[in-house]
């Protein structure tokens, strides 16, 4: 009986720390004025958006399912402003502006992300 217990457990344990990767949002069916709509919503619950965005596009990938244990999510986020406006997006931030130096990806290949060169 104990056996069957401690099976269970660890299965349950295992089910629970799975690496399954959903998307959970992205904007690939979406217009330019919805993608833009969304994130200008996502960052002005935060504060004030720097200028103007032209286009936006993303994914967000969530890592687990929130049962039995919290999920993890990666925001890949590409945005166009107006040129010489960048700089204002960038005020204020520390490099590395991601807490990481090395590149990532979204986990299905889109068009609209940066290659490792391009990095």
């Amino acid at each position: 009986m104990k056996t069957v217990i401690a099976c269970l457990s660890l299965l349950v344990l295992l089910v629970s720390c799975s690496s399954d990767e959903v998307v959970s949002e992205e904007s690939d069916a979406m217009s330019k004025s919805e993608r833009i709509g969304v994130i200008q919503k996502r960052i002005e619950r935060r504060g004030l958006l720097p200028s103007e965005i032209l286009d936006a596009h993303f994914v967000e990938i969530q890592r687990g399912d929130n049962v039995l244990g919290p999920a993890d999510y990666a925001f890949h986020l590409r945005l166009s402003v107006p040129p010489g406006e960048a700089v204002r997006w960038i005020e204020g931030l520390k490099a590395p502006f991601n807490n990481c130096n090395t590149y990532s990806q979204p986990k299905d290949t889109v068009p609209w992300w940066l290659s490792e060169s391009q990095f």
